[in-house]
Order: structure tokens, then sequence, then C-alpha cells
């Protein structure tokens, strides 16, 4: 593993990031399609419905780069850590938002979180109650990516079933 190979998979990671935006911005709008499962004072169903929804796209995402790889040679390492700085990227942006509305710095800073990380983030929304949007499981929309794309690789990974000698 290489630091080379992690910069890589890295850009990878936000590559298929950003393909996965833009594609469900054009498909979903500024309005999630499954908007109706949002229930005032109890949004813990929306979330995890959401995320749901968007967790295949990166899975496929991650599928399909271990396919296009012509070396495996600790790729498993180099995975895990190129999804966990994606996902700490994610969550600092998840952070700094967080705190920004919170102590009434900037009002719509979610605008902002939305924008970067659209699938997973598209569910804010729909928030009308403010202290549902101050939520804290809504970190989870930090690393749904990281995640879907790590699991994505891994499948692949594990049906090549490529022995290399560490």
């Amino acid at each position: 593993m290489r630091k080379q190979d992690v910069t890589y998979t890295f850009i990878n990671i936000v590559v298929a990031h950003f393909f996965i935006s833009v594609f469900t911005a054009l498909a979903f709008g500024v309005t999630h399609p499954l908007s109706g499962l949002y229930v005032e004072g109890n949004p813990f169903i929306f979330i995890l419905v959401s995320l749901l929804i968007v967790l295949p796209l990166y899975i496929l995402a991650g599928y399909f780069f271990i396919l296009g790889k012509n070396s495996l040679y600790k790729m498993d390492k180099t995975l895990l850590i190129a999804s966990f700085y994606f996902a700490l990227i994610m969550m600092g942006i998840y952070a700094l938002c967080f705190i920004l509305v919170h102590y009434k710095i900037v009002s719509n800073a979610w605008m902002y979180y939305v924008l970067v990380n659209y699938p997973n983030a598209l569910i804010f929304n729909n928030i009308t109650l403010k202290i549902d949007g101050q939520n804290l499981w809504f970190c989870l929309t930090a690393i749904n990516g990281a995640l879907g794309f790590y699991l994505g690789s891994m499948i692949r990974y594990g049906y090549e079933k490529v022995k290399v000698k560490e």
C-alpha cells in the first residue's frame, strides 16, 4: 500500500460521489422522493430509508472500481484508508454546518452541506422542524457514501478471490 494508491482511490471515491450527486440531482430535483415518510418530531425512519435508497449506488460504484483495477495488491487496506478519509471529510463538513446552524452564525448552512453531499443530504430539504434538523442521527448521511463504496469494493474483492502474498 502506497500513499499514491490511497490518493488515487480517494480521488475515485470523490469522482464517483460527484457523478452520483449529479445523476440523483437530475432524477430527484430538490425534493426527496420519499418525503411522505417524514414525521415531524420523529425523523429516524425517514433518515434510514433515505440512506438505504442511495447506498446501492455507492455499492455499485465501489464494485465497478475494483472491476477496473489491474492489480489488487493490498487493495483492502487502501480502500479502508481512502474511505475513512472521505467519511472524515464529510463528517467535518457536517460538523461545521451543524455548528454554524446551532450557534446561529449562518442560518442556511445546511444548504452548503446539501450541495456537497447531495444524494445523502437531500433529506434536509424536507425538514420542517428546526429541532429535527439538529438531530445527530443526520450524521449518518456523512458516512453513507464511504461505507457504500467500501462495501461494494469488498464484495468484488472477495469475489475475485485473489491470493496475494503479503
